[in-house]
């Protein structure tokens, strides 16, 4: 392994935990120091749950006294276990660190406020987990073998990641709401359709784009498809676009969509009827996007219709954000699927691989359950030379043919995922590493029980140190819980080194 500044930088890192041995070693003196250290080290008359006893003793004396005390001590645990994690991931799997962790770590040095947010989103869960493991470690008094020890550690690690997949969603999704605040933006947006063969209906494709949300249940729905079941085309089509997005100072011209790919933004549905030269939809689009209030200006740019029927449309769009929407249990569950490292992603706690969540994935989240909780399924249509914009229902719109000899037809679901690009963040679109960060939670809970574990083998440790000199036992004294530490260290190096 080749040893570079930044792997000193990670080994230190690495080393951080000896803060909390050393806390030990300078906070704890004279008697109960020396009964601490002779219980662990050398006393063989003890029993198995008396020595436990001293141990959990010696964790309460560390994390301190009153909430405000305990909480103080544990955010700092939880600041060392996230370096410590982050440190090791640098080591075993650098790769990953560089291409995920490392800028997520950069925008929280920076100050930005999602990502600061985000992480004490991490911090929060650590300390309940931390404050779990020590409930947990009192009923170590009460086991008798290392057996109920290992069943109530690995009760422990299970609970604790079950917190992580459980609360960890909700307090991303509130940093998302409290650092997203409005903006004054311009973007361009790109819409480019091939040829379009129309193998939907037009019921079908309005029942795909404008879905009845203020009734839910299948007999309402199954009514509603009756209702249009002979219903007639009235010589519109659908026209399905590919979508892009391009910030204002890098503008987005014909010969570039298709050799300089912008950012992708999925798919997109609209309406044509009549033969309409592709400026005129170009501007018929841009009116109906007028109609949502977050859009202030919409120009159109370019407009390219090909022989065989396909189209590229370009149009720069301005307005203003909007509050982060999140607010249902639709964003709630689309985070956890995000935050939740079990099956598949489940080999990547072992790897120290990343598992994210971008800020826009979590922006258009918000606004696409926000759309379904608005929606009754309008259809906004701008026909012949009329100036303004008519909206009706569906059913009247496919119905009467929507009252117009040429025209362009957009649904409301349609027009409010426009608006939700206004929200797109370019540049620093934040990806929150739930791989590794969420490892942190259960450092403590392996620090205790690792600690309960190897302690019975230290007694060899100081009968060694104690007779290197006449000096010996007061150098051990002194730097008892360092030197378990370190000794830690050189159990686990091997293993360090093999990773990385």
């Amino acid at each position: 392994m080749e040893i570079g500044l930044g792997s000193i930088i990670a080994l230190i890192g690495l080393s951080s935990p000896i803060v909390l041995f050393s806390a030990l070693d300078k906070h704890l003196k004279g008697t109960i120091k020396e009964r601490l250290v002779t219980s662990i080290y050398g006393s063989t008359e003890q029993t198995f749950s008396e020595r436990i006893g001293v141990l959990a003793s010696a964790i309460r004396r560390l994390i301190g006294k009153g909430i405000r005390g305990r909480v103080t001590r544990l955010f700092t645990i939880s600041i060392i276990s996230i370096i410590f994690i982050y440190s090791l991931q640098y080591l075993v799997n650098n790769s990953e660190y560089e291409e995920k962790t490392h800028s997520f770590v950069g925008y929280v040095l920076s100050g930005n406020k999602f990502a600061i947010a985000s992480l004490l989103s991490f911090v929060v869960v650590d300390i309940i987990s931390f404050w779990q493991t020590l409930v947990f470690f009192r009923l170590l008094q009460y086991c008798k073998n290392i057996f109920e020890v290992l069943f109530l550690s690995l009760s422990d690690v299970i609970m604790s990641l079950f917190i992580v997949v459980m609360l960890l969603p909700a307090l991303l999704l509130a940093s998302h709401i409290l650092a997203t605040s409005p903006h004054d933006t311009t973007f361009y947006l790109v819409l480019d359709s091939g040829l379009q063969p129309q193998d939907l209906s037009l019921r079908d494709a309005l029942l795909l784009t404008a879905p009845k949300i203020d009734k839910v249940d299948i007999d309402s729905n199954e009514k509603f498809q009756d209702d249009l079941s002979e219903a007639n085309q009235g010589g519109w089509y659908y026209t399905i676009a590919d979508m892009s997005l391009s910030p204002n100072d890098k503008p987005i011209l014909i010969e570039d969509v298709r050799t300089k790919v912008p950012f992708e933004a999925g798919k997109t549905i609209y309406f044509e009827k009549g033969d309409w030269p592709i400026e005129k939809t170009a501007a018929a689009i841009s009116k109906i996007f007028k109609n949502d209030k977050s859009i202030s200006g919409v120009t159109p740019v370019e407009a390219y219709s090909e022989i065989l029927g396909g189209s590229i449309i370009i149009l720069k769009i301005s307005g203003r954000s909007n509050y982060s929407q999140i607010s249902s249990i639709y964003d709630y569950t689309y985070i956890m699927n995000d935050v939740n490292f079990f099956g598949t992603d489940f080999q990547k706690t072992f790897l120290l691989s990343n598992k994210g969540v971008t800020e826009n994935d979590m922006t258009w989240s918000g606004s696409l359950g926000h759309s379904l909780d608005n929606l009754n399924g309008r259809v906004y249509v701008t026909c012949d030379d009329n100036p303004d914009v008519s909206v009706m229902d569906r059913k009247d719109f496919i119905k009467n043919d929507g009252g117009c000899k040429n025209g362009v037809a957009l649904t409301d679901f349609t027009l409010s995922g426009m608006s939700s690009f206004l929200s797109f963040n370019f540049y620093d679109n934040i990806e929150v590493p739930i791989l590794p960060t969420a490892l942190s939670s259960i450092f403590l809970t392996m620090f205790i029980y690792f600690v309960s574990l190897i302690w019975i083998t230290l007694p060899l440790i100081r009968k060694v140190i104690s007779s290197v000199s006449n000096d010996g036992e007061a150098l051990f004294m002194e730097n008892a819980f360092k030197i378990s530490y370190i000794f830690a260290i050189i159990i686990f190096s091997p293993l360090i080194y093999a990773f990385s």
